[in-house]
């Protein structure tokens, strides 16, 4: 088992997590510096974790186009690649395409995404060296407010809530649990749901009424947070990708979601059907 380590990785994540699995779990793990990612040999290798995203140069270019490759031919060959937080945004990027899901931006009520999808008036041809646009009319302070409103922006950041999330009974990632977990969110980051034909959101998120265990949440994070995923698995050739959109090992004291990341840790290479990977 390996683990991506230093910089581009969140230290906090990527020490929870090695943290959970030495610690806790007596399991070592060999960590993969971010400076040789892109050319370690990840055929010793069954099972690579990628802890969540510090700020500044993220995973696409610590692998680089030519370890992102490699990366996925390691997958497909049979390997176990786990996500962690930000890293999703990695292996949903179209460069990587290891995970069909996607961050949304923030939803609207469907008068505003209305307005924002409408098309836009072509912009008249300016007379001299100053471009016009064409006139007007604000009536009053919601007007202005809407007219200021930028069409694409994310959701607010989340500080820290306990959600809850229901589990798919039926698939191995969630044996040994029972119908829902509580998980703490953080950030900003909110996915769609996989396709049925692109993998199985193996837990996602109570409705809005029931979502919130603990903490203080936005109406409209609450709203679009509902029936997201928490936990995706995704078949990459032999091998799987396990993405978690909240950090299970966070501060080490998840312990309702140790099952839920030791299944995905322990459960996942055996069904691999690994093709020139050693048993390390």
């Amino acid at each position: 088992m390996a683990m991506a380590w230093d910089r581009p990785t969140s230290s906090a994540s990527a020490g929870w997590t090695r943290y959970v699995l030495e610690r806790q779990y007596d399991y070592p793990v060999t960590a993969i510096r971010g400076s040789t990612l892109g050319t370690a040999d990840l055929s010793r290798f069954q099972v690579l974790i990628l802890p969540d995203q510090g700020f500044g140069e993220g995973y696409a270019q610590a692998f680089g186009a030519n370890g992102i490759r490699r990366l996925k031919e390691w997958v497909s060959a049979g390997g176990t690649l786990i996500g962690v937080g930000g890293a999703l945004g990695f292996l949903a990027d179209s460069r990587v395409a290891l995970l069909a899901i996607t961050q949304e931006y923030l939803a609207r009520p469907a008068e505003a995404a209305k307005r924002a999808e409408a098309p836009k008036p072509e912009a008249a041809k300016p007379e001299a060296a100053e471009a016009r646009a064409p006139g007007k009319l604000l009536a009053s302070e919601a007007d202005y407010l809407r007219e200021i409103q930028a069409e694409r922006e994310l959701p607010d950041t989340t500080v820290g809530v306990m959600l809850r999330a229901k589990l798919d009974p039926d698939h191995w990632i969630t044996a040994g649990l029972g119908e829902t977990v509580t998980a703490l969110v953080s950030g900003r980051a909110i996915y769609s749901p996989i396709k049925l034909d692109k993998g199985v959101n193996a837990a996602v998120f109570l409705g809005p009424d029931q979502l919130l265990a603990s903490g203080y949440l936005w109406e409209e994070n609450r709203k679009q947070l509902a029936y997201k995923p928490l936990v995706v698995v995704a078949r990459e050739g032999r091998g799987y990708v396990v993405g978690f959109t909240a950090d299970p090992n966070f501060r080490a004291s998840m312990d309702g979601l140790n099952v839920l990341f030791m299944n995905a840790v322990f459960r996942t290479p055996p069904r691999t059907r690994s093709a020139g990977l050693s048993e390390e």
